[in-house]
């Protein structure tokens, strides 16, 4: 900014700065050259402007971009974006919540995603924009289980961004006390990534419809990055619940009861809760050669009862990784609740290519679980610990 004093100053040459980056000696040099005498030379920082695009019409399921790139500072200075969404509208999770064009997949069900867009520059100053995403609702995401109930997960992956997970029934039974169960998994297609596979959980889900009227979805997060998961009442007017489960948020249970919704989650470790001291000897179950498991079920009506394993299937990755899952569940001569069905506890055991083997415990429903695990044939157990309705997550490793 040059200030000339027009009772004084004669006009003797025109100077432009075409390089908003010259430095002040140059411009003190021409400005001294052109008959201006100078007293102070300082550079004025003008505010970016910021630019959060179009909005857009996507249908559900899709992967919308965000796209802030036609932001611009007279500078030349912007040194960060911010993307945060803002309103009522179904949460997502964004790619990249720093970067100009990050990514989400549009969540189901008609609605409108407010994005709000904040350049800065070197120097602090701001300018923020915001942008609508308005979502159209189809009929190829997700899944209507049961009773216009619908799920569905995302994984976030490495390979692929965000791909659709495929949903695998389990089974499903109605318990003596007249409380329905679905459960069954979701996994990466094989189509979409080389470890993607039937035999490959990446998300178990046990569903629970309370003889009392409320709807339990409880999604239970095994092995890849980042899952987005959602469920809704298709005839209902709550809109869709959703949230994502990590390597530390395991457990996410979505609920609907009386025509109201909520989501509670846990943070988990995989490791087993201190106080708790399990001092069985439980027989177990061979899984593989060299690997043995105890589980024991703390029933109210008759203390701690062996659990009764199931198989599920296992399989091997493209990478050489060897994958053994199922579930744990009450026999049904100790409690009437008791179904091969009406899994207590998820399994999913991965043999790495590197040697390692991770045993993978999900608690699911019952107060208290104890968990036992014993490798390369010890007759006594290596790792022991007791999984809860708030320590949901306990994982075994072990080397071969």
């Amino acid at each position: 900014m040059i200030t000339v004093d027009v009772n004084t100053a004669t006009l003797i040459t025109q100077v432009v700065f075409e390089d908003a980056k010259v430095s002040l000696e140059h411009i003190e040099y021409e400005l001294v050259q052109g008959g201006y005498p100078v007293s102070d030379v300082a550079y004025e920082n003008i505010p970016p402007t910021a630019d959060a695009g179009t909005d857009q019409t996507v249908d559900a399921g899709e992967t919308v971009m965000l796209d802030g790139s036609d932001s611009y500072d007279p500078d030349d200075d912007i040194s960060l974006y911010l993307w945060e969404q803002t309103g009522d509208a179904t949460r997502v999770s964004l790619s990249d919540p720093w970067a100009v064009q990050p990514a989400f997949t549009a969540p189901q069900g008609a609605e409108s995603l407010t994005f709000q867009l904040t350049v800065t520059d070197s120097q602090g100053e701001q300018s923020s924009d915001t942008v609508i995403v308005h979502i159209e609702e189809t009929d190829d995401t997700g899944y209507e289980v049961a009773s216009d109930l619908w799920i569905r997960a995302v994984i976030q992956t490495l390979e692929k961004g965000p791909i659709e997970a495929v949903w695998q029934k389990g089974g499903e039974d109605l318990t003596e006390g007249g409380h329905q169960v679905i459960w069954g998994y979701f996994y990466a297609s094989p189509e979409d990534v080389n470890w993607g596979s039937r035999n490959n959980p990446d998300v178990f889900v046990k569903i629970w419809f309370d003889a009392g009227g409320r709807t339990d979805v409880n999604f239970f997060h095994v092995s890849v990055p980042d899952i987005d998961v959602y469920s809704d009442y298709l005839d209902d007017t709550n809109g869709i619940s959703g949230g994502t489960t990590t390597l530390e948020k395991r457990y996410i249970r979505q609920y609907y009861e009386n025509n109201e919704t909520g989501m509670d989650e846990n943070e988990e470790d995989g490791n087993a809760p201190e106080g708790y001291l399990p001092a069985e000897d439980p027989s177990g179950n061979s899984v593989d050669n060299d690997l043995r498991l105890g589980v024991m079920i703390d029933i109210a009506e008759k203390g701690l009862v062996d659990a009764v394993w199931r198989k599920g299937g296992e399989g091997v990755t493209a990478g050489g990784h060897r994958v053994i899952w199922g579930h744990f569940y009450a026999n049904p001569s100790d409690v009437d609740w008791g179904s091969p069905e009406n899994p207590d506890l998820f399994l999913k055991i991965w043999f790495d290519a590197g040697g390692r083997v991770d045993v993978n415990y999900f608690h699911v429903s019952v107060p208290d679980i104890e968990v036992y695990s014993a490798f390369s044939g010890n007759s006594a157990y290596d790792e022991k610990g007791t999984t809860s309705l708030n320590n949901r997550y306990i994982r075994h490793e072990f080397r071969y």
